[in-house]
């Protein structure tokens, strides 16, 4: 696991899905704020900070706790 911090941009959020639930969500564009390893904050337009690893991720998908199912 990584200690760094990231800044993932413009990526296509898959959002999670708890089986069952009948909850439908939809894919949306996003950056996504990752330092310690651990996913900090998901946003349509994060600010650098000038700290992290910035990663354009336009056109790849971000699956955010996919790990955790």
């Amino acid at each position: 696991m990584t200690t760094g911090k990231i800044l993932l941009r413009r990526g296509l959020i898959v959002p999670p899905h708890a089986p069952g639930k009948g909850k439908k969500q939809e894919l949306h564009r996003a950056d996504v704020r990752i330092a310690g390893g651990i996913i900090q904050e998901i946003s349509e337009e994060l600010t650098e900070t000038g700290e992290e690893t910035v990663i354009e991720a336009n056109g790849l998908w971000i699956t955010p706790g996919l790990i955790d199912i």
